[in-house]
């Protein structure tokens, strides 16, 4: 067993924080973000987890949902953003909710980012650090 390096304390810390988003239909939540390559970590009544490697977005189904009123935005760092962007942009070229091109762009505060909403007008942004 590896040894952690970080020093135990008994100052309490923030540690993680996982998005959670509402969407109307879970079937079709899964569609779209398996195209992501997303994955069903756990599903039950009105609640579901979607994984990616060591990032997980949480969902509740609420089939009244009405997607403009229940915008969520998600901020994502990854590596390689621009084989990510590839991957993506084969199977999800135009975003489902605006139904525009997207692209990966450098910005002013050192990063290049790419962003699409999913069907239920939840933003993902995907980010990498350029400097």
């Amino acid at each position: 067993m590896r040894e952690s390096k970080r020093k135990e304390s008994n100052k309490p810390e923030f540690r993680a924080m996982t998005p959670r988003f509402v969407v109307k239909d879970f079937d079709r939540a899964i569609e779209h973000y398996s195209k992501l390559g997303f994955e069903v970590r756990h599903r039950d009544e009105g609640f579901m987890i979607l994984g990616r490697d060591a990032v997980e977005i949480q969902m509740n189904e609420d089939v009244d949902q009405i997607p403009a009123n229940n915008r969520s935005i998600c901020y994502m760092t990854v590596s390689g953003i621009d084989t990510i962007y590839k991957e993506i942009n084969s199977k999800v070229p135009v975003d489902p909710c605006t139904g525009r091109r997207y692209s990966v762009n450098k910005k002013p505060y050192a990063m290049k980012e790419f962003a699409l909403y999913d069907p239920f007008a939840n933003l993902l942004f995907f980010s990498e650090p350029t400097g």
